[in-house]
């Protein structure tokens, strides 16, 4: 059985779940107990729906202005797809942030022209700093 401590509001809860068979799965929370089914789902997740919990609370602290895109999560800039300058689509790459051995392809919230980029290749980054801006 693994447990996993998850945060959910600011309040820690604790988490066991053993898998049965493929598919189905006991999961303990906080003492009570209950067999699931989960059915994985692969599809691309944008990067500000895969905010962990416990990245919200610095990410919260960030003042948020339209067309900026800031970084979810620290890491380093691996390879930058545009120049300032340059028209983008909603959706289209911006840059690759390597981040816990992960690479992260951080894609144009919007439609647009490059007003700012505001990090060079093999640049480290923290939560929250501002890596180019949409207008």
């Amino acid at each position: 059985m693994k447990e996993f401590r998850i945060t959910i509001d600011r309040e820690e809860f604790t988490v066991r779940v053993e898998k049965v068979r493929h598919g189905i799965y006991r999961v303990e929370l906080n003492g009570k107990s209950a067999v699931v089914s989960i059915e994985e789902v692969a599809e691309k997740i944008s990067a500000p729906q895969r905010v962990e919990p416990v990245l919200m609370e610095r990410a919260e602290k960030v003042k948020v202005e339209p067309g900026s895109i800031y970084a979810m999560l620290p890491g380093t800039v691996v390879k930058i797809f545009v120049n300032e300058g340059d028209e983008v689509q909603a959706g289209d790459p911006i840059l690759v942030l390597e981040a816990m051995k992960m690479e992260n392809e951080i894609t144009s919230p919007a439609s647009g022209v490059i007003k700012k980029l505001n990090v060079r290749k093999g640049e480290k980054v923290e939560t929250g700093d501002l890596l180019a801006i949409i207008g």
